[in-house]
């Protein structure tokens, strides 16, 4: 039964990675503005989270760009991610906890994979966060990531439960360790979101949700 187990397990991960290699992503659709860069990232280092995965969004347009309900000016980025129980602001998607925490600790050790998006694109994105305000063992921070990468270009991650093997899957499809510098917000620019939809609002975190290396 066992070996059954791990046949089968190895089967459906050969046929995800297929999956990753072979599907292309796609940027911004032809003649359409480019407004941002989207990033999915991962880090999986730190202890008892196991790793974590991310988007990052960075301003590249001449505007201030919406992302979710968070509002990023021009020249700077924001991290968008869930958690659960190592953030004490409750479970769901935080903005800038990522960059905040990632500069203020100095762990610029993580993957990442980055395109740029149009403006429609990026509204699907922003729409979609907006939705994702949860957090279970199966709507982890890595479905949200990869639902959100996937709506901004159209590559396909599964949902393998761990980090590490969302890091990996990334890693086959080309991530660079060590690629990305995010804009580091202050303290008071991190945020959870409270609500879904076009009614949600946020929250500034507790310092406490800041004492805590992200990965």
């Amino acid at each position: 039964m066992k070996k059954s187990i791990k046949k089968l397990m190895a089967a459906l991960l050969s046929v995800i990675l297929i999956l990753v290699v072979a599907v292309p992503a796609f940027a911004a659709q032809s003649g359409d503005e480019i407004v941002a860069r989207i990033s999915v990232c991962s880090r999986v280092k730190e202890v008892p989270s196991l790793g974590h995965t991310w988007i990052y969004i960075h301003n590249i347009s001449d505007e201030p760009i919406q992302v979710g309900a968070y509002t990023v000016p021009v020249g700077e980025g924001v991290s968008v991610g869930t958690f659960a129980n190592t953030r004490d602001d409750g479970r769901g998607v935080y903005y800038n906890i990522e960059a905040h925490c990632i500069n203020k600790y100095g762990d610029h050790d993580f993957f990442s994979i980055t395109k740029e998006i149009s403006a429609d694109t990026l509204n699907k994105v922003s729409n979609k966060i907006l939705t994702l305000n949860n957090w279970n063992i199966f709507n982890n921070c890595m479905q949200f990531t990869f639902t959100v990468w996937q709506t901004a270009t159209g590559q396909f991650f599964a949902n393998l439960l761990f980090p590490a093997f969302g890091e990996l899957q990334m890693r086959i499809a080309g991530a660079r360790h060590r690629n990305l510098n995010m804009y580091y917000p202050s303290a008071d620019r991190v945020y959870k979101q409270k609500g879904s939809g076009s009614g949600a609002t946020l929250a500034v975190v507790r310092e406490s949700s800041l004492k805590t290396p992200v990965g």
